[in-house]
């Protein structure tokens, strides 16, 4: 008799037919239901898809798996919408009947999320085709395309940055969503001052504000002492801002204060945007969809941003309360945080044109798969005056240390064959046989979870920096590793 786990890699590999549409969702709601049977915890789910996907790869062929590509997610929602629906029932966590309500909610989010991430996908590959046109104008005086001036340049960087920052938004919210329901949001706190990083969420919509002839201004006291976790705050306060932004129209105003107040730390954002009902007061930080289409709907979002707020802010020990005299009195969000005694010294930011910030003769190793990625990782460490040597592999790695002898090794985790983990094991190996010095390594991930930062570390990397990676963390963990390596 086949194993589940073997039932669901053929199941995915007959989706590269696209034959018998019924059997196969018929299957796929087996097989979340003997997944459940076995007694299979949610926090492993993840692996079964990943580990059944994978098994599918090593034998489909890459052009039947792109065009299968929509089947197969089709069967891995199944699979998993079977597996809650048995589990619920199981556990009597829902009424009966409640896991098909729900099986309509997580189809209309899905298409809710499709269209959200495409929207801001749409003006990136815009600007990227007209900054790629603009480039091959230059090159051939023949070519019939109008040169772009260069106001019209810094639009299209400006734009493309701006959206892919709410790409990043959204995945990140997803990211807290999705692990706070399994019980597996990360908190590893420390004393930090929350007054640059709420100067920091009010910048990072000023362009959007000024392009919407919003006024955003901010008031923030020098020193804010908090004990939290930096990116957490950073999301939620972001998301606030943002989320003002965003409902405040033309000619409107949105203010930002950030003050000490006895042994709380309160930060308040108001607009004069639309405001809320007292209905919508009620239930402004659930997890609710939006209602409407994502087609009429007059705002982009996920619906997740306040509800984010909330989990973030709480899991500091705080709170954040909601006020708004009605609908078109805007609204105001109120966030308090236990203050610290001690005073944070505040750590200045770093920025590629520093000049400080210059890598001149450093020789980095940079190890990824993917040959965009290498060559934005080329790109902006050369732009830092540091020699760089890219590889696609753990392998060619392993050589090149021999021949390019890097200061520092930076290699991406997620590799075919070898991964970024079997790659530092091995350095750090050779490393202990051969008495050589020990090569600085900073691992790049995508993935957001606590799991994989201590997995690193515990491998032999000795950081680890996070994907979409911004410069000035990257720059600024080189520079403390080869700094540390020197003394």
């Amino acid at each position: 008799m086949k194993s589940v786990d073997e039932r669901y890699a053929e199941l995915l590999h007959r989706c590269l037919s696209g034959n018998d549409a019924a059997a196969q969702l018929a299957e796929a709601r087996s097989i979340g239901a003997a997944l459940d049977e076995q007694g299979v915890p949610r926090a492993a789910m993840e692996e079964i898809h990943t580990g059944a996907l994978r098994r599918m790869g090593e034998n489909a062929p890459e052009v039947g798996l792109a065009e299968a590509m929509p089947r197969v997610a089709e069967m891995l929602l199944e699979v998993g919408r079977a597996y809650e629906a048995a589990r619920r029932r199981r556990t009597s966590e829902v009424r009966d009947g409640d896991e098909v309500t729900s099986s309509f909610a997580d189809d209309d989010f899905l298409a809710l999320l499709t269209h959200e991430l495409r929207s801001p996908l749409s003006p990136i590959l815009t600007w990227a085709e007209l900054l790629r046109a603009d480039a091959s104008a230059q090159g051939d005086p023949s070519e019939a395309a109008r040169p772009m001036d260069p106001t019209q340049v810094a639009s299209a960087v400006s734009a493309i940055e701006r959206n892919a920052r709410s790409l990043l938004g959204m995945i990140e919210d997803l990211s807290v969503a999705a692990h706070s329901a399994s019980g597996r949001l990360a908190y590893e706190p420390e004393c930090l001052d929350l007054a640059p990083i709420v100067l920091e969420a009010v910048e990072a919509f000023r362009a959007e504000s000024e392009g919407k002839g919003v006024r955003l201004q901010a008031s923030c006291d020098r020193s804010l002492p908090v004990e939290g976790e930096g990116r957490h705050l950073r999301q939620a306060l972001r998301n606030l801002v943002g989320n003002a932004v965003k409902f405040t129209s033309h000619g409107g105003t949105v203010d930002v204060e950030a003050a000490r107040a006895g042994d709380r730390v309160r930060i308040v954002v108001s607009d004069t945007g639309r405001g809320l009902g007292p209905g919508e007061l009620n239930q402004i930080f659930d997890r609710v969809w939006p209602l409407s289409s994502a087609i009429t709907r007059r705002h982009r979002g996920l619906g997740l941003g306040l509800a984010v707020v909330r989990r973030l802010i709480e899991l500091h020990g705080g709170s954040v309360v909601a006020e708004s005299q009605g609908e078109g009195q805007g609204a105001r969000f109120a966030i308090e945080l236990p203050a610290v005694a001690r005073e944070v010294e505040n750590t200045p930011e770093v920025t590629g044109d520093s000049g400080e910030s210059n890598l001149d003769g450093i020789r980095v190793l940079v190890v990824d798969d993917e040959p965009d990625a290498t060559e934005a990782a080329r790109a902006l460490l050369g732009h830092w005056g540091a020699e760089v040597h890219a590889v696609a592999s753990a392998d060619d790695a392993l050589s090149a240390i021999g021949t390019f002898r890097p200061d520092v090794l930076v290699s991406d985790l997620a590799m075919p064959r070898h991964d970024g983990y079997a790659l530092v094991l091995a350095v750090r190996e050779s490393e202990s046989g051969t008495g050589g010095p020990r090569l600085p390594a900073i691992a790049l991930t995508a993935h957001s979870r606590e799991e994989e930062r201590r997995k690193s570390i515990a491998s032999g990397f000795d950081a680890v920096v996070s994907k979409p990676i911004e410069a000035s963390e990257l720059l600024e963990t080189l520079r403390v590793l080869v700094r540390d390596r020197a003394e």
